[in-house]
């Protein structure tokens, strides 16, 4: 198996992996406990996660656009 083949599978493996934890946090953004009765702190860290991630994806999707 060549590097690039090993590369461009291992994206897409972190890739998935990315997006299920994406989703997960927006899943977790969208309960009440978190709109309304979670502390500030942790809502903006979960949304600044959520925010990193999805800037990881795109660039993860450009790399696998470019291969």
């Amino acid at each position: 198996m060549s590097i690039v083949t090993d590369s461009t599978g291992r994206i897409r493996e972190i890739t998935q992996e990315l997006e299920n934890t994406r989703n997960e946090l927006s899943m977790a953004l969208a309960k009440p406990e978190c709109s309304g009765g979670a502390p500030d702190s942790e809502r903006t860290r979960i949304t600044d996660l959520h925010r990193r991630i999805n800037g990881a994806l795109s660039a993860l999707h450009g790399e696998a656009r470019d291969w």
